[in-house]
């Protein structure tokens, strides 16, 4: 008995020893193919004896990163004016200094064109302009303000639009200060209109005109009359907005008006100066079917007396006239 035992302990450890050591080496092989996972998401049993090959620190695969879309850019917003036209430059230099201002009668139109055309309209009796040929100087002499003060000065001329009325347009011009500039209390420059191209203390329906001023110390404002407007007119951004540079220096104005709908105050101006934008919105401007038609180029000192008047001579250039309508 005993030896029949010892032989089949024998016989059974030859025939077990290489099943025991194959399942050895099978088992490594199952779990080298099986990825490491996270604990926290994969605790499951999938069959007898399954053991989860659980990540350690350092040796988790580095999962590949996610691309995050491209952001998209948001939308820009739609520009309140059209963009300023690109306007040649003056010469720098100024021109020749007069020793006193030359009233004239007559207006130079053709310097306004292609642009803006004749013929003109709601002119001064006495104009106080000079054509360089690449620019226009008004004069204002010592003590004068409007013409109904007595002593005139600067120029005035309603010139219509060639392209024709429209409801949205864009005017550009430059204009130059000399240094040492008496701005006094304010006085008027040019603007666009349409109608009846309303100024002084006229109002109302079937009109209005955007002048520019310039205040005390350069401050510039838009002085808005038209059928929304009572007295001599609303000012604009006064004090609240840009200075007028009084250095000798070319400077570039852009007044852009939008038409109201009729029956509604969604009308604006848009005035950029060297730039600068600044926006005035919810405007009544019209009551009727009056349109853009016209440049008001208005400037003289004023208000309408001597409070106003510079003590010397004054001397202002304006350049490169253009409208989109």
């Amino acid at each position: 008995m005993p030896r029949f035992r010892m032989r089949f302990v024998l016989a059974a450890f030859v025939v077990l020893t290489p099943i025991l050591v194959a399942g050895i080496a099978i088992v490594p092989m199952t779990f080298a193919n099986e990825t490491c996972t996270d604990p926290a998401t994969d605790n499951d049993k999938e069959y007898a004896g399954d053991v989860d090959v659980w990540c350690s620190a350092g040796t988790s695969p580095s999962p590949s990163p996610l691309t995050a879309p491209s952001p998209v850019a948001s939308p820009t917003a739609a520009p309140t004016s059209a963009p300023p036209l690109q306007a040649p430059s003056p010469p720098s230099a100024p021109g020749p200094v007069a020793s006193a201002c030359v009233a004239g009668t007559t207006f130079p139109t053709s310097f306004f064109g292609p642009g803006f055309t004749g013929p003109v309209t709601r002119t001064f009796n006495s104009q106080f302009i000079a054509d360089y040929g690449t620019y226009v100087e008004t004069c204002y002499p010592a003590g004068s303000s409007a013409p109904s003060s007595g002593v005139p000065g600067g120029a005035q001329a309603k010139l219509p639009m060639a392209a024709g009325a429209a409801d949205d347009a864009t005017l550009t011009y430059q204009i130059r200060f000399p240094i040492g500039t008496q701005f006094v209390k304010g006085g008027k420059l040019p603007g666009l209109c349409g109608g009846q191209c309303w100024t002084g203390s006229n109002n109302g329906p079937g009109g209005f005109a955007f002048r520019l001023m310039w205040r005390a110390g350069g401050a510039g404002e838009v002085l808005e009359s038209d059928a929304s407007t009572t007295g001599y007119g609303t000012d604009l951004g006064r004090g609240t907005s840009f200075f007028f540079s009084a250095d000798g220096k070319w400077h570039t104005i852009v007044e852009h008006v939008h038409l109201n709908s009729v029956g509604s105050a969604d009308g604006y101006v848009d005035l950029t100066y060297d730039g600068q934008l600044w926006h005035f919105g919810g405007l009544t401007i019209r009551t009727d079917s009056t349109r853009i038609d016209s440049l008001i180029f208005s400037t003289f000192y004023g208000g309408h007396d001597s409070t106003w008047a510079p003590t010397a001579m004054q001397v202002f250039d304006f350049a490169n006239f253009q409208v989109t309508p």
